[in-house]
């Protein structure tokens, strides 16, 4: 397999079934985890604020950090690459939200969200697709933000469709889109 579709950045046709297998693991976890809001333009405008932030980490996590070190130890280790890559990216996004505000910046938070990181690995690495990771891995991230909204009474905040949250997620997925082009094509 080449390294851009390695790393997450496959054919279309792979980004299309795994988008649309994020969208469908990422809504039934956020509902099968008791759904904090099941109001619609809530769900959206968390997904929409998060989204940006996931990107990111399933980029820096999994699609770089992860694919790395699958790639050093392939040759070592074989069948383990792949586990210790995901075991690898999962604590490093873990140890990341210590540069977060409470409550994700202790060290329960730390191992719950490492929990949650081998989940997304498991996405990855089984899709090798970012986009449709970073789908999956924000529903994780939606249910969260929406869970502190609800426990700090604030789930009204984001009642009404946010025009500025929608559009920075509009733009983190041409950002993301466009990615795919240039690692293709570098490829």
């Amino acid at each position: 397999m080449q390294v851009a579709a390695r790393s997450g950045f496959g054919p279309p046709a792979r980004t299309l079934v795994a988008a649309v297998a994020g969208f469908a693991l990422g809504i039934a976890s956020y509902f099968g985890q008791g759904a904090p809001s099941t109001d619609p333009a809530v769900v959206t405008n968390a997904f929409a604020q998060v989204f940006v932030v996931s990107a990111a980490e399933v980029m820096v996590c999994w699609a770089l950090v992860g694919g790395a070190v699958e790639g050093l130890l392939r040759r070592r280790l074989a069948r383990l690459a792949t586990p210790a890559a995901a075991i690898v990216a999962a604590v490093l996004f873990g140890l990341y939200h210590f540069a977060h505000s409470a409550p994700f910046d202790t060290w329960p938070m730390v191992a719950l969200l490492s929990v949650i990181g081998l989940v997304t690995g498991a996405f990855f690495f089984v899709s090798r697709d970012v986009l449709g990771t970073a789908i999956f891995h924000n529903f994780l991230g939606t249910f969260g933000v929406t869970q502190a909204l609800a426990a700090a009474g604030r789930l009204c905040a984001i009642e009404n469709l946010q025009p500025a949250l929608l559009g920075t997620a509009a733009m983190t997925a041409v950002v993301l889109l466009a990615g795919y082009r240039w690692v293709r094509l570098g490829a």
